[in-house]
């Protein structure tokens, strides 16, 4: 019986399916161990001082802004801080933005996705190319749980300085915690500490600006600013990838150089001892010329730009091992002749490193001396340097008593020559003393977490000609001379990484290797798995068949935790798979799942026969390729026929999606597109045409808008019962998609778990709380698939066909764009409606002559009607609707990636489903497949402007053919090996349970919980509602969004542009002037303009976007963003006032862009 049962197991698709599966075991498995042996990214828990408090205003606000004020005598020594902020903060210094963390206008970016230093981001994975800001009901990212480390040296100078932050929050309780330190000198006593709640910081809610002076400008008076107030002490866990000692330890060492080769090289050496297994080491590096740097004959990096000032920062931990490493550098001057012969200063090179061992003590706990009243000088300093203190650190690159001129230009040598005025030989006399004070040894580290620190100094030994074996250690050199001390004020320290990323091809031979070696010890098991479980001498493909279905469901869960891990790479969930003890979690669940697979197989002794077919159906090769019914042998299900806990589950289902749409639905305000189309559906109130408060025509989507107008003279004309229409499409939207998916799969708890995961899905919540047309169109385009299957390809009647043709016809009018889905249709008619008789199928022409005739209409009436002629310098000046091949990748990402990769799994399955419908020459699916992948293929091709919505509309059909191809794959995977285990393994329920829980983990339901705490939009509509309540008679109103003001404070007087250059449909020629086409205000292009304006009224209200102002030309944004006093701050949205009463007339220099101003 055992070799009849091997006979129909082992066949060639068996092998290959588990071939596939083992091979999949052991790259998983070889991943896991290099992940678990070589972490090049090292995120830990920030240890914060007990000091450290959450300041905050004393009053509830979207933003804060704060100010530090410290004088200093001389340029500092060094100069840090780390900080943590909720959410958004920008970090200035003396009036320079050096640090940014801008996340909360594009919500759905990921953890600390827009931190400015890239290498401080939660890890050093690339995102995906997601350019496009989309809107879905996501809540912001809690980004204060990443700290962010700036290095404040090179930015503070002699005299009076100032660090100004500027924070915002979506729920009006913004908060930041800072901890650092400005060492002015090496002085033990000198220190000035930066900590929030341990020194004072002043605050305020409204950016203060004076004569326009920015609030973040060293010369702003800041004396009515309040002082920040304490919430606490952090108890929440934060993370980083530094650590303080990288910016607190001051550098130490020298530049050290020697004898140089004829061509202008050298060659320098080191060793450095390790004392124990080093935790984490740092090498700080710099040098006057090109150089490369390595550490027991690994290159940690190469520089070919000379730039002196450079000091740059690695991580080389792995690059070390306990007892004797070897530290060698090849420096050499440019390739250019004449910078060898010309530059008098000696070819020199500076590096200082440590090795930290792990600990769990803040900065100020792992030193003592650490206090508001003393702290701690030098990390390496020697015992008699406190006798050379001096106010002016000891440098020969600068006279540190003249302030730093941040426009200096940086030489390319750090060493000057000799001074040759009278006191020349005095200040040698200095600088050798100073140097050897530098140079000497250093002292055991006071810091208890650093050990073995490496420095340049007269130890090193250097060659003037490369000597075999000098980088291994081998061969004598002469001692180095020490020429002079790093800069503090003038150099830029820079963290650039793990250095052993930059070794790439050991990086990727490394993981190549421990890949195949899982492969074969993936094999191996397998192979003795399946010897074991058979018992009798079989082949050894009997064997590696069995045991690969032995493995299957560890394989799966691996398969899984690393989907996972990849889907939540870029937002918090992906800590939990940073963290240390996440990988042996894994292969510790991996080998329980094995064994529990291994001891539930081994409770029956009988041999494994060939169980009866579980669905019924032909095999080839084993495989059962009906695990699922085709179409025509699906059982057609109904609703009314359905158990009763599938129609409940339905039921609670439908109205958890009722409440999320419906709950507060006035919390977030009106975005940009709600505000011009809630201003068309108010004039088809009014005139029976859509025209907006501007005057101009607005006639797209016309279905959609007279349709909201409709609803609203029944119901009320608000913005609440406008967007409640929407809620009612979205719930339409999820029975129609029920229909569909339950028609398509035929299965009603597969159709339940698809609309599960829409009726939660934050696009969709998006969507249906919104003023727009999209979630019409998705309703439409539904119910445009559900009748084409069913009047084209089942030809279930007329009455679908009509169906099919009214719906797509009302599609077409309600979202223009939706034309690039006809070609798919035309060739699934073309495919299966067969034969075509025109006698019969004449009202197949019609409908189509009918529908087509409708949407030409509807163009070229909006091309005479609403178009305007090229009037400005726009964005484009062509159509957005034409055939290119610009930015080819854009709505792939939209749809199959998302942001923060959302969809990546959707996509995985998708692309997964259609190989495998391709193979079972499943032509119905096949066509629907075809279809979303035609869309994309046409949106691409023929759509200039690229955004999520208009994948929108086709999103529930992918979501369906997702969910439905990770179902059947799997389940199709796993009743193959459930029978060749003789059906002793429920392996189909547990491929299918592992398959449903994977989907629904991939969802992030908390982050769309949030969306009804965080604001979402920008809150425009709360300035002009000001305006509304304090607006005086002559006033004018200048505003970034002015499609937002119709509705509440009327049409506005001007508008600034939105971009650099005009969007192409957002201006209307009219009258000779350039007007706005949704508020009607004049466009106002220039200043010289704005001389005009206020050389003739009163008062100016002036609304800012904070998106838009990033868009504009900032010399032209910065002139309005001074302009008045600030009265109001609300979430992505300022408010401004100008009154000619409060002082002197702002003047600007006349550009000659006045002419034809009136």
């Amino acid at each position: 019986m055992e070799r009849v049962v091997a006979s129909w197991r082992n066949t060639p698709l068996s092998r290959w399916l588990s071939i596939g599966i083992i091979s999949t075991l052991g790259v998983l498995l070889g991943l896991s161990i290099f992940a678990l042996i070589y972490t090049p990214v090292h995120l830990e828990s920030v240890q914060w001082s007990p000091e450290a408090q959450w300041v905050s205003a004393s009053q509830p606000s979207y933003k804060i802004y704060l100010r530090r004020t410290e004088k200093l005598n001389y340029a500092p020594e060094a100069a840090w801080l780390k900080i943590s902020a909720d959410s958004d903060f920008i970090v200035y210094v003396n009036g320079q933005a050096v640090l940014r963390e801008t996340n909360l206008l594009n919500q759905s970016r990921g953890l600390g996705l827009q931190l400015s230093d890239r290498f401080q981001r939660l890890s050093d994975s690339r995102s995906y190319d997601f350019r496009h800001r989309p809107a879905y009901w996501y809540g912001g990212s809690p980004d204060w749980k990443l700290t962010a480390y700036l290095e404040l040296t090179r930015y503070l100078r002699a005299g009076k300085n100032v660090i100004a932050i500027v924070v915002e929050n979506p729920r009006r309780s913004p908060r930041v915690v800072i901890e650092g330190v400005i060492y002015p000198s090496r002085k033990l006593s000198s220190a000035i500490h930066l900590t929030t709640g341990e020194t004072p910081w002043l605050v305020s809610t409204l950016p203060k600006n004076r004569q326009g002076i920015f609030w973040y400008d060293s010369e702003l008076p800041d004396e009515d600013w309040e002082t920040a107030k304490a919430l606490g002490t952090v108890q929440e866990k934060t993370y980083s990838r530094l650590t303080d000692t990288i910016f607190d330890r001051l550098l130490s060492g020298a530049w050290i150089t020697g004898q140089e080769s004829q061509n202008g090289e050298l060659w320098l050496r080191r060793e450095w001892n390790i004392s124990e297994q080093p935790h984490r080491a740092f090498v700080r590096f710099a040098a006057n010329g090109r150089y490369s740097l390595m550490i027991n004959h690994r290159m940690v990096r190469r520089v070919g730009v000379v730039n002196s000032h450079q000091v740059r920062i690695h991580e080389v931990t792995e690059f070390l091992k306990p007892g004797r490493n070897i530290v060698a550098v090849r420096a050499s001057r440019p390739i250019a002749q004449e910078a060898i012969s010309t530059d008098p200063s000696p070819l020199s090179f500076f590096l200082d490193g440590w090795v930290e061992k792990a600990h769990g003590l803040s900065l100020s706990q792992a030193n003592p001396l650490r206090s508001s009243s003393e702290a701690f000088a030098s990390d390496t300093a020697a015992p008699g340097e406190n006798e050379l203190e001096v106010d002016s650190p000891q440098s020969l690159d600068q006279d540190e008593t003249q302030p730093l001129n941040e426009e200096t230009e940086l030489e390319e040598s750090p060493i000057e020559t000799t001074p040759d005025d009278a006191d020349a030989e005095n200040d040698e006399q200095r600088t050798d003393l100073a140097l050897r004070s530098a140079a000497s040894p250093p002292t055991p580290d006071r810091d208890p977490r650093i050990v073995s620190p490496i420095v340049t100094d007269e130890n090193w030994q250097v060659s003037d000609r490369a000597i075999p074996g000098w980088f291994e250690g081998a061969g004598a050199g002469n001692t180095a001379r020490v020429v002079g001390l790093p800069n503090p004020s003038r150099v830029q320290r820079r963290y650039e990484g793990n250095a052993d990323l930059y070794d790439y091809p050991r990086y990727l031979g490394y993981r190549s290797l421990l890949q195949a070696a899982g492969v074969g010890f993936a094999l191996f098991w397998a192979w003795m798995l399946g010897r074991f479980r058979l018992k009798q001498k079989q082949s050894n493909w009997d064997y590696l068949i069995v045991g690969a279905g032995l493995l299957l469901p560890g394989t799966v869960f691996l398969a899984t935790v690393g989907l996972l891990k990849h889907r939540f790479t870029e937002v918090e969930r992906g800590l939990f798979f940073i963290q240390p003890q996440s990988l042996p979690l894994t292969l510790l669940g991996f080998v329980g799942i094995v064994g529990l697979t291994f001891v539930w197989n081994r409770r029956s002794n009988s041999r494994p026969e060939e169980p009866r077919s579980i669905v019924y159906g032909s095999h080839f090769g084993g495989f059962n390729l009906e695990t699922l019914p085709r179409w025509e042998s699906r059982p057609k299900l109904k609703f009314a026929s359905s158990t009763v806990w599938q129609s409940v589950l339905f039921i609670l289902i439908f109205g958890f999606a009722f409440v999320l749409r419906l709950y507060d639905l006035d919390f977030q305000a009106l975005d940009t597109d709600e505000g011009v189309s809630l201003d068309a559906i108010r004039g088809i109130l009014r005139t029976g045409v859509p025209i907006a408060t501007s005057g101009i025509w607005y006639s797209r989507g016309p279905f959609y808008h007279y349709a909201v107008a409709l609803w609203l003279s029944l119901f009320g004309d608000s913005a609440t019962n406008a967007r409640l229409l929407s809620v009612f499409l979205g719930q339409a939207t999820l029975i129609a998609v029920f229909l569909l998916a339950r028609k398509v799969t035929g299965k009603v708890w597969i159709a339940l778990v698809v609309v599960a995961i829409l009726a939660v899905d934050p696009m969709e919540i998006w969507y249906s709380r919104n003023i727009r047309f999209y979630q019409l169109t998705q309703l439409l385009d539904v119910i445009v698939f559900g009748a084409f299957i069913k009047g084209f390809i089942d030809r279930s009647g007329r009455w679908y066909q009509y169906l099919f043709f009214v719906a797509l016809t009302l599609m077409l009018i309600s979202q223009e764009v939706t034309v690039v889905l006809l070609p798919c249709f035309f060739l699934g008619f073309w495919y299966f409606y067969r034969p075509f008789r025109l006698s019969e199928d004449w009202r197949i022409v019609v409908g189509s002559v009918m529908a087509m005739g409708i949407y030409v209409f509807n163009g070229i009436f909006f091309i005479i009607k609403c178009l305007t002629p090229w009037v400005v310098l726009a964005s484009t000046t062509d159509s957005y609707l034409k055939p290119h091949l610009w930015q080819v990748t854009a709505f792939v990402n939209c749809l199959f990636v998302g942001p923060t990769r959302m969809y990546t799994l959707y996509g995985f399955f998708f692309l997964l489903g259609f190989v495998y419908t391709i193979w079972r020459r499943d032509g119905k699916l096949f066509f629907l497949f075809s279809n979303v992948l035609l869309s994309v293929l046409f949106l691409t091709l023929l759509l200039y402007q690229v955004a999520i919505r208009y994948v929108y509309t086709f999103y529930p059909i992918f979501i369906i053919l997702a969910v439905y191809s990770a179902i059947v794959v799997m389940q199709a995977l796993g009743s193959h090996y459930e029978r060749v285990l003789g059906g002793q393994l429920p392996l189909r329920k547990l491929a299918t349970g592992f398959v449903v829980l994977l989907l629904f983990l991939n969802l992030e339901v908390d982050r769309v919980f949030a969306g009804y705490q965080d604001m979402v939009t920008r809150r425009s509509t709360d300035a002009f509602e000001y305006i509304r309540d304090h607006r005086q008679p002559g006033d004018l109103i200048i505003a970034h969004t002015p499609s937002v003001a119709t509705g509440i404070s009327g049409a506005v007087d001007y508008v600034l542009p939105s971009n650099w250059a005009i969007p192409f449909d957002s201006v209307y020629l009219r009258e000779g002037q350039v007007v706005d086409r949704a508020g009607g205000g004049q466009l106002l292009s220039n200043l010289d303009q704005m001389s005009h304006i206020l050389e003739g009224t009163n008062r100016i209200w002036i609304q800012l976007d904070e998106e838009r102002e990033l868009r504009n030309d900032p010399n032209f944004i910065q002139f309005f963003q001074t302009l008045g006093e600030p009265v109001l701050e609300t979430f992505g949205s300022r408010l401004r006032l100008w009154e000619r009463k409060e002082g002197v007339l702002p003047r600007v220099p006349n550009q000659g862009r006045d002419l034809g101003v009136p």
